[in-house]
């Protein structure tokens, strides 16, 4: 199988648009992780789609089919800046699968090394979630919204109940 799984990676676990859009509205989680920068690919925000490239049949070459493949999967609108995205390609059959979901392997190309809780976690999923992170050496934090501006932060007066 020679399908290709794209991961998308956010720069910034402070964004409270990311919170809202990604973390059904600060209820969920944020991993961060540790990757290969090597295997991160820059997106490339643009202002409107180009029309350069319609198809692949637009590509001359098919030899570039990887150009012609990145190309398309590192383009996004410019009013998704915000989320300062890299992504990451992998081969479908070197992924992770349960059931319909894709996941990134954690190991040393992708290091998961913090999980942190939104605003509005709930308390009664705590001890799943610890459970789960139990095989991996990882910080758990609590977010809260900043004093002074718009972002989400640490809060330092929590403590992991286990």
């Amino acid at each position: 199988d020679d399908t290709i799984a794209i991961f998308s990676f956010c720069l910034s676990h402070y964004n409270a648009l990311m919170w809202a859009h990604y973390a059904d509205h600060h209820k969920g989680i944020c991993l961060e992780f540790e990757v290969k920068q090597t295997l991160l690919h820059e997106v490339n925000y643009i202002p409107s789609k180009s029309t350069e490239i319609q198809t692949l049949d637009d590509w001359k070459n098919k030899s570039q089919l990887p150009n012609f493949f990145e190309e398309i999967s590192t383009k996004k609108f410019s009013h998704w800046s915000y989320e300062k995205e890299k992504r990451l390609f992998r081969p479908i059959v070197d992924c992770v699968k349960d059931n319909d979901l894709i996941f990134m392997p954690i190991n040393e190309d992708c290091r998961l090394t913090k999980v942190y809780l939104g605003v509005r976690f709930e308390k009664s999923k705590i001890t799943e979630l610890f459970d789960c992170m139990k095989p991996y050496d990882v910080q758990v934090k609590k977010k809260r919204p900043a004093f002074r501006d718009f972002r989400i932060v640490e809060r330092r007066d929590w403590k992991a109940p286990f």
